[in-house]
């Protein structure tokens, strides 16, 4: 198991996943990579929506942020996403597996068009169109943007030291955009040699693919897109070729 590991995410969630990951005896070194800009926009009306639905923990966040109701069903990705909505009192919450397309399918095996539009809380950025997936299956959707995630501007202190002194095993990425931005960086600061002896532990396939503009002594991708796959990869002592 890796003993200390980068954790790339922004910062609210890597604190939360840092303490997780203190249960399970790794050293969590706090390195964001994005930072999440709520937008401040409000929805007077959400109860013209049948239902709303949320790809992020920030997006539930911005959802409840941008309204009172919580007596509004909301489809989530997965269940961390689930969890944070449930924590903000909405019900009822139905979660996905993990990823947009099987959102999209869940979505379209629970409601019909005919009852009414969806409500999309997202980011500035998205990897899966809700809704233009949604919309050819003949949901109407709205988008409403609740928060931007903005990319650091440098390489956070605290993981600079522990690239430059070799004492960090691997790092968490949960987004490509992040992989992306922590290998421009670190290539930036002239660290790019150092993964050579670290792991990169990515999401999905799509987040190791990110990743690989640097060196690394092997690539570890979770069997599923969930939070809970990716930690199962620490414990995974099986080799990967990062090529």
């Amino acid at each position: 198991m890796a003993r200390r590991v980068l954790v790339t995410r922004p910062e609210a969630e890597a604190a939360e996943l840092a303490a997780e990951l203190a249960l399970r005896g790794v050293e969590a070194v706090i390195a964001p990579m994005l930072s999440i800009v709520p937008t401040g926009a409000r929805i007077p009306d959400a109860g013209r929506f049948q239902a709303a639905a949320v790809t992020s923990g920030n997006g539930a966040d911005g959802l409840a942020a941008a309204t009172s109701r919580r007596a509004l069903p909301v489809f989530a990705v997965g269940d961390a996403t689930a969890g944070a909505l449930r924590r903000h009192g909405f019900a009822p919450v139905i979660a996905a597996e993990g990823t947009g397309t099987a959102l999209v399918d869940l979505i379209c095996r629970e409601v019909r068009p005919q009852d009414g539009p969806l409500l999309w809380a997202s980011g500035d950025e998205v990897r899966v169109d809700l809704a233009a997936e949604l919309g050819v299956r003949g949901h109407a959707v709205e988008r409403i943007v609740v928060y931007r995630a903005e990319a650091v501007a440098e390489l956070p202190e605290a993981a600079s030291r522990a690239l430059a002194d070799d004492s960090a095993d691997g790092v968490l990425f949960f987004s490509p955009r992040s992989a992306d931005r922590f290998a421009s960086l670190v290539v930036g600061a002239g660290l790019a040699r150092q993964a050579a002896g670290m792991t990169a532990y990515c999401l999905s396939a799509a987040v190791a693919e990110a990743a690989r503009r640097l060196p690394w002594a092997a690539i570890r991708i979770a069997g599923r897109p969930t939070r809970d796959d990716l930690l199962a990869t620490l414990d995974d002592t099986t080799s990967s070729d990062p090529d």
